[in-house]
């Protein structure tokens, strides 16, 4: 967890990474989420956004932003691997926002 700052420094986040580990996800899993987890809570600082103010349009912004990442991955080989990645991506980033904001 100290690994990301934001999630560190937030109680909310550190619990719902804690409880994300309890659920005794593979460690891969539990990085991804961090990851994904101070990435969110960096764009709403960088947005001056409160957490308790977020509301649709700040999810939609926030996911117009991570379209705009360049995010280095390892791609298969055919035509279609990067946008696949791509999406994969923005999946994953929505499903950490989603559990986040629920919880």
């Amino acid at each position: 967890m100290e690994r990301y700052r934001r999630v560190s420094e937030s109680p909310h986040a550190r619990e719902r990474l804690k409880f994300q580990a309890a659920r005794g996800l593979a460690a891969n899993t539990i990085e991804a989420y961090g990851r994904d987890l101070d990435c969110y809570l960096g764009f709403l600082e960088t947005e001056n956004i409160p957490f308790h103010s977020v509301i649709r349009p700040t999810i939609g912004a926030y996911i117009r932003s991570i379209t705009q990442l360049d995010v280095p991955r390892v791609f298969e080989k055919g035509d279609g691997s990067k946008k696949h990645s791509r999406e994969r991506t923005l999946q994953q980033h929505l499903t950490v926002v989603r559990l986040f904001m629920t919880s």
